[in-house]
């Protein structure tokens, strides 16, 4: 029973995201399995805290012997008359077989302080460890780490900031043109509701350009593509 269930919860997610790419992009839809045909092997965001650079964000795929390797990782400094009065670090990695989510790892740094979360599929389930170190069990197709398009068509995935799985709504706010280094992007944005609470704009082929939220402090954080897709 367990593996025909796996196999439904495969094909389900498969076609969702192939849905959801065509209707994104009329020309060229989004490869699941192979998503650097999109992106390209690796993109960088710049990040800005009120408008002011305070650190980068990578993201990077690879090809291995276990599938896709999603790899992330976030570092932002923010600063007073040139002294830091901040730090935090994110690092994140999924695992990917067959369009299907196998496990995430994520380790936060801030201000010294460590945290990790980890998903691990076991089974027709998934296995949670959240950043307090509570369990529980989920049947999650995709994260928040926003590369993925396939977000769009669903209303559930594993929060990496907290290790739990949240239930989100997702509204389409309009067209926008967004400028990354000179070049005009043509972005759809988004805005969360439920668990995560930002603005947020894909391209016409899927891909993240942008992402928008207020911090616990008030201030206003972005992450900006800091240049323009190779594949286009």
């Amino acid at each position: 029973m367990s593996k025909i269930i796996h196999g439904m919860l495969l094909i389900f997610t498969i076609f969702s995201v192939l849905n959801t790419a065509q209707a994104l992009s009329s020309g060229q839809t989004f490869d699941v399995l192979a998503p650097e045909s999109a992106y390209g092997a690796s993109v960088k965001y710049d990040i800005f805290r009120n408008n002011k650079a305070v650190g980068q964000h990578t993201l990077e795929f690879n090809h291995g012997e276990s599938g896709l390797q999603v790899m992330m990782e976030s570092r932002i400094v923010v600063t007073i008359m040139r002294v830091p009065v901040f730090r935090y670090r994110y690092r994140a990695e999924e695992q990917w077989q067959g369009g299907r989510l196998q496990s995430v790892e994520i380790v936060v740094v801030e201000m010294g302080k460590t945290k990790k979360a980890t998903l691990k599929a076991e089974g027709s389930k998934q296995v949670l460890h959240d950043m307090k170190g509570n369990r529980s069990a989920a049947s999650l197709a995709y994260t928040s780490n926003h590369w993925h398009p396939g977000v769009l068509d669903d209303n559930r995935f594993f929060n990496t900031l907290t290790g739990r799985a949240n239930r989100y709504k997702l509204t389409e706010v309009g067209k926008e043109i967004l400028r990354v280094s000179g070049s005009k992007i043509s972005s759809t944005r988004y805005r969360y509701s439920g668990g995560l609470n930002s603005d947020v704009w894909y391209d016409e082929q899927g891909r993240w350009v942008q992402l928008r939220f207020l911090a616990d402090d008030g201030s206003t954080i972005e992450y900006r593509l800091a240049a323009p897709f190779l594949n286009r």
